[in-house]
């Protein structure tokens, strides 16, 4: 999903959800995450297995998630901030 914001494109990286494929979506993720050209701004969302939905403050770049891993996903979807996001 792309949102054009001004001159801006920015995108929703969807993952997690309900389904028994859940843990791989946030494995997908990561990959998606780290490899979003640099021209796009992204909002990760995550979707616990009840099928809330949670997402970190503003938007980030691609580069922003090179450290991440599926555990930092997970993190994110239970309605906190990552480590890698902090300071």
């Amino acid at each position: 999903m792309a949102l054009k914001i001004g001159n801006e494109k920015t995108i929703a990286v969807m993952f997690g959800g309900r389904s028994s494929e859940h843990e791989i979506s946030l494995r997908s993720a990561v990959f998606i995450l780290k490899n979003i050209p640099l021209k796009y701004k992204i909002i990760p969302v995550g979707i616990n297995k009840n099928g809330s939905y949670c997402s970190l403050s503003g938007t980030f770049l691609s580069t922003d998630f090179s450290g991440i891993t599926p555990d930092d996903l997970a993190i994110i979807i239970k309605g906190s901030v990552p480590s890698a996001f902090i300071g």
